[in-house]
């Protein structure tokens, strides 16, 4: 106990922080294995239980790649606004999901913490059908980061996402800024 070894001092884990762990590992086995037949039904389910506040939005992730993420929104009585459309603040989340899930497919869940900074949103267009949430991002912004992180070990990045709805016609454009930071240099963390 406190002996070190070659990896660093010796850490004693909880069954709960083990348990954490493997569904930290699980999850990013998910999010970095395309071939996995299930892949999206299963992220959804595991991001609605660790993100409980998106779970009642019925989010289900549709398409998750190294360059692009897209999510759909169900439109349905949950999701609505007094005039039956679906709710500006539901249409902002999904803008701020796609972006976040770049950046855990680029980066993993277990490395590194997501803050995020600010978000803009531009409303184009009343949504009353089911909503598609499109994100990507370029190879070359990727390897910015990457590199930041590598030698700062804090970034901060801007991801432009767009809600198109059933007849693929613009509805929002949303710009989410975040700030990236090594888990190792960060000094407040959460119990």
């Amino acid at each position: 106990m406190g002996e070190k070894n070659s990896s660093g001092p010796l850490e004693i884990l909880s069954p709960a922080k083990l348990l954490d762990r493997s569904k930290a590992y699980a999850l990013e086995y998910l999010l970095r294995n395309e071939n996995f037949v299930g892949r999206g039904v299963i992220l959804s389910k595991a991001l609605n239980r660790l993100v409980p506040f998106n779970a009642p939005h019925g989010f289900v992730i549709e398409h998750l790649s190294e360059d692009q993420v897209r999510v759909s929104l169900p439109s349905r009585r949950s999701n609505w606004n007094h005039l039956n459309s679906v709710h500006a603040c539901a249409i902002a989340t999904l803008g701020e999901m796609v972006a976040g899930l770049s950046i855990l497919h680029m980066l993993g869940i277990s490395n590194h913490r997501l803050i995020l900074k600010s978000l803009a949103i531009d409303y184009i267009k009343q949504a009353t059908t089911n909503l598609e949430g499109v994100a990507t991002l370029s190879l070359e912004e990727q390897n910015r980061v990457k590199e930041e992180l590598a030698t700062d070990h804090l970034s901060s990045i801007t991801i432009n996402s767009k809600v198109y709805n059933n007849q693929s016609e613009l509805v929002a454009k949303i710009e989410s800024c975040w700030q990236l930071k090594n888990w190792d240099y960060v000094t407040f963390k959460s119990l």
